[in-house]
C-alpha cells in the first residue's frame, strides 16, 4: 500500500516514459472504473490482456472482470498523466506497479561518442549496437528479463530531432515488479532523481554517472513531449521496422521452428484479443 503524497514543491528532471500498474477495484457499483475513464472521454475502445476500456493520447485504462482489477498504462509524456490517474483512483486499494521506465534526456556535443566511452560494470550483461555508416549508437546494461535494465542511446538519431547545437542523448532505466513499486513511491515523494542515480551508479563508470548527476543537479534535461510529433513519424518508423526486419525473421524462423512461431502468435493473440484471459 502506498501513501499518496506527491510533493509538487520539488522539481523532478527524471521523467517517467512508460508506466503500467493495476489495483483491485473492490467496487460492486462499477462507479470507480467509470470515473477512472472520465479523463479519457472520447477515447477509443480497446482490449488488452483481458482488460477492456478506453485508450486516448498514450493512456489506457481498462477493467478485467475475473480478478476485479483496473489497469492504468501510459507511454511517453502521457505516462505522467497515467500516474496521476492511478494515484487518484487507487487510494486505499491494493496496488501493484508492474513496470516503471525512468529517463533522463539532455543535449551533448556528440551522443555516439558519449555512449562509446560509457563503460558498463563487468558484473552486468551488456551489449552495444553500433550503426554502420550512420548515426545512432545504443548501449544496454543488464539482462532483458532482470528487475532493472539500462538503455543509453542517441535520441537525435532515433527521433530525428536535434537541439540547436549537438545531439540529444537518453539514459533510460526500466524497473520491473518490486523495483517498479519502489520507483513509483520515489516518484510520488519527489525523490526519483536520487532513485535513478543510485541504480545508474551501480551499472556504469563514475565519469558517466557524474555526467548525468551534473545534468540533474543543473536541471538541464528536456521534456519528453518535444519528441512526440502530431504526424506520428516514430510510429511509421516502427511499422517499417516490423514489416522489413521482424516479419522476414519470423518467416525464416518458422521454417526451422514452426512450433515456437505458432506459440508466439498465440501469445500475441492473447495480448491483443478481446477475450478475457
Amino acid at each position: 500500500m502506498f501513501e499518496h503524497g506527491y510533493r509538487k514543491d520539488k522539481a523532478m528532471p527524471v521523467q517517467c516514459d512508460y508506466f503500467v500498474a493495476t489495483f483491485v477495484a473492490e467496487d460492486d457499483t462499477g462507479l470507480l472504473f467509470q470515473t477512472s475513464l472520465w479523463q479519457l472521454e472520447g477515447g477509443k475502445p480497446l482490449a488488452f490482456r483481458g482488460f477492456k476500456g478506453l485508450s486516448k493520447e498514450g493512456v489506457f485504462v481498462g477493467y478485467r472482470h475475473y480478478d476485479d482489477r483496473i489497469l492504468v498504462q501510459g507511454i511517453g509524456s502521457s505516462a505522467n498523466r497515467a500516474i496521476l490517474i492511478f494515484q487518484q483512483r487507487s487510494q486505499g486499494k491494493k496496488c501493484s506497479v508492474a513496470r516503471f521506465d525512468a529517463q533522463v534526456t539532455f543535449a551533448v556535443d556528440d551522443a555516439d561518442r558519449t555512449i562509446m566511452f560509457a563503460s558498463p560494470k563487468k558484473r552486468y550483461r551488456s551489449m552495444r549496437i553500433i550503426s554502420v555508416n550512420e548515426r545512432g549508437e545504443t548501449l544496454y546494461v543488464g539482462s532483458p528479463t532482470s528487475a532493472y535494465r539500462l538503455r543509453v542511446y542517441n535520441k537525435t538519431a532515433q527521433a530525428n530531432i536535434a537541439p540547436e547545437h549537438g545531439e540529444y542523448i537518453r539514459f533510460e532505466i526500466t524497473f520491473r515488479n518490486t523495483l517498479a513499486d519502489t520507483a513509483y513511491k520515489a516518484y510520488l515523494e519527489g525523490d526519483m532523481d536520487l532513485y535513478f542515480l543510485g541504480y545508474l551508479g551501480q551499472m556504469v563508470d563514475e565519469v558517466t554517472h557524474n555526467l548525468v548527476k551534473y545534468i540533474l543537479f543543473k536541471n538541464m534535461t528536456v521534456e519528453t513531449r518535444i519528441f512526440e510529433k502530431d504526424n506520428d513519424e516514430g510510429i511509421e518508423r516502427t511499422k517499417v521496422w516490423l514489416e522489413n526486419v521482424v516479419m522476414p525473421c519470423l518467416q525464416k524462423l518458422y521454417l526451422r521452428d514452426p512450433e515456437y512461431v505458432s506459440s508466439l502468435i498465440e501469445r500475441l493473440d492473447k495480448i491483443l484479443g478481446d477475450d478475457v484471459e
